[in-house]
C-alpha cells in the first residue's frame, strides 16, 4: 500500500489471485498454466515458499522451471505469477488486490484497512488519499526532510570515532520520523515518542511473521498478552494523534494526510486502520531502502565518490535541498533505482481480476477471480 507501490524494479511480478471453489479435499487444478500442485490441502505451497526463503526467491525458482507464466497455491487459492514485461502490460490496469496475500497484517491493521479495500470503495479511498502524497505535497514537506536530515547528521557527527551505528535502525528511524511529521502534523516532535512507537511496531511485526511461519502462540499465553499490549499501545498513540489534531486544526494551506481523513468523517475503526496502514507503508520500504543504499555505497568507493561530488555540485556542502535540486539529481535517481532493483525491496505487485474467458494458449475456468 502506500501502498506504497514501487514500480522502479527490474524484476516485476504480478500475482493475479484466482479464487477457486473450496473443496474439503486437495484443490483440483483448473487451469493449464504450468506450475505446482498444492503440496498440502490447507497450506497449498506455503511450505515451498518457506523453504525457498521468501516469496521472491520462491517465484524466481518457479519461473526458472516453468517460464514467464506459472501457477502455485497460496493456501487453497490458485495464483498465477507473470514476469515478462509484455504480460505485465496486459494487466497493468488491475486495481483490486487479493486480501489473502495480506492476511499477515490483519491482526494489526484490521479488516477495516484500505489494504483490503477493493472495487468502488477502494478507488474512492485511494482518490482521497493519493493527493496527500503527490508532487505538490512533497514541495510542502521538503523543509521537514531537510530539518530531520540535518538533525541526524549532527547526531552522527557527535559520536566518537569507531562508534557502531546501526544502519538498519538509523534508516527506519529517519523514515518513521519523516512520515510521522509530514502525515500527522506537529504531534511527534521528540525522538522518544517515535522510538517507543517503533519499538512496539518491531515486536508486533516480528510476532506476525512468526505466526506466518506456523509458530502460533497458545491462547492466553504470555506471547499473546505481550502482542496485544504492544498493539494496544500503538492504537493508543494513533488515538492520541487524532485527539490532538482535532483540538489543534491547522489552516487549510497546512493540512496534511490526517486532516484529509478527519474531514472525510471516516468511522472510528476505519480512521485508525488507515492512519496506521499508511504509517507502516510509508516508513517500512523507505527505511529499508535508505539502509540498503548506504550499504551498497559503502561497498563501492567509486560510486560513493561520484554520488558525493554529484550532490555537492548541485547543493554545496552546507546548502539545503530544494525540489529544483532534486530534479537535477539524475545520478542520485539512478542510485536509488539500482538500489531498489538489487535489494529486491518490492519485487511483487499483487492484483486480482475476474477472468471471463481463456487465452489462446492457456485455459481458465470462466468467472474465476
Amino acid at each position: 500500500m502506500l501502498d506504497f507501490a514501487i514500480f522502479a524494479v527490474t524484476f516485476i511480478i504480478l500475482l493475479v489471485g484466482l479464487l477457486i471453489y473450496i473443496y474439503p479435499t486437495t484443490p483440483q487444478k483448473t487451469t493449464t498454466v504450468p506450475g505446482l500442485e498444492p503440496s498440502d490441502p490447507v497450506k497449498g505451497n506455503l511450505d515451498e515458499i518457506g523453504d525457498a526463503g521468501s516469496l521472491h526467491q520462491f517465484l524466481t525458482k518457479l519461473h526458472a522451471e516453468h517460464g514467464d507464466i506459472a501457477s502455485f497455491y497460496f493456501t487453497d487459492q490458485l495464483c498465477v505469477s507473470i514476469t515478462s514485461p509484455e504480460l505485465f502490460k496486459e494487466h497493468q490496469a488491475v486495481f483490486n488486490r487479493p486480501a489473502l496475500l495480506f492476511k499477515l497484517f490483519e491482526p494489526l491493521i484490521t479488516p477495516d484497512s484500505i489494504q483490503y479495500a477493493n472495487g468502488g470503495d477502494g478507488r474512492k479511498r485511494r482518490d482521497l488519499t493519493d493527493r496527500c502524497f503527490g508532487f505538490q505535497a512533497l514541495q510542502n514537506f521538503i523543509g521537514v526532510f531537510n530539518k530531520i536530515t540535518e538533525q541526524l547528521v549532527k547526531k552522527i557527527s557527535a559520536l566518537p570515532p569507531g562508534e557502531h551505528i546501526s544502519l538498519h535502525g538509523t534508516g527506519l528511524g529517519l523514515a518513521i520520523k519523516g512520515i510521522m511529521l509530514t502525515s500527522f502534523g506537529d504531534y511527534f516532535q521528540d525522538d522518544k515518542s517515535i522510538t517507543s512507537f517503533r519499538k512496539d511496531y518491531d515486536f508486533v511485526w516480528g510476532e506476525m511473521e512468526a505466526r506466518l511461519d506456523g509458530n502460533m502462540p497458545d491462547e492466553g499465553s504470555n506471547r499473546v498478552k505481550t502482542f496485544e499490549e504492544a498493539r494496544e499501545r500503538m492504537y493508543a498513540t494513533i488515538q492520541a494523534v487524532i485527539k490532538f489534531r482535532r483540538s489543534n486544526p491547522p489552516s487549510q494551506d497546512k493540512e496534511v494526510f490526517i486532516d484529509v481523513l478527519l474531514k472525510a468523517d471516516y468511522p472510528p475503526g476505519r480512521l485508525q486502520a488507515d492512519l496506521l496502514t499508511y504509517v507502516i507503508g510509508g516508513f517500512h520500504t523507505s527505511g529499508n531502502l535508505f539502509a540498503w543504499a548506504l550499504f551498497f555505497l559503502a561497498e563501492d568507493d567509486k560510486i560513493q565518490e561520484k554520488l558525493y561530488n554529484h550532490v555537492i555540485d548541485i547543493v554545496g556542502k552546507t546548502g539545503e535541498v530544494s525540489m529544483e535540486d532534486i530534479a537535477e539529481m539524475t545520478y542520485m535517481r539512478q542510485v536509488i533505482d539500482e538500489t531498489l532493483r538489487v535489494s529486491i525491496l518490492a519485487p511483487t505487485l499483487p492484483g486480482t481480476r475476474t477472468l471471463t474467458s481463456s487465452s489462446e494458449v492457456m485455459s481458465f475456468p470462466r468467472g474465476l477471480q
